[in-house]
């Protein structure tokens, strides 16, 4: 069983956040990632190229 701030965790809520904005659900996938983004920058830091493609998915919801 995986913890709460293992990074499969982090990569899964990536990918549903990934997927609930190509659904037209903004507002959904702001909150997996911001819990994505969370789990990483706990994990591997902020410096972490997960961490900047997590922040790349959550621009891309804003810029819509």
């Amino acid at each position: 069983m995986l913890g709460s701030k293992h990074p499969d965790v982090a990569a899964t809520l990536n990918n549903l956040g990934g997927f609930y904005n190509s659904q037209g659900k903004p507002v959904e996938a702001e909150h997996l990632l911001k819990r994505a983004l969370a789990i990483q920058e706990y994990v591997w830091g902020p410096e972490h190229t997960a961490v900047a493609t997590t922040l790349g998915h959550l621009g891309a919801i804003r810029s819509q």
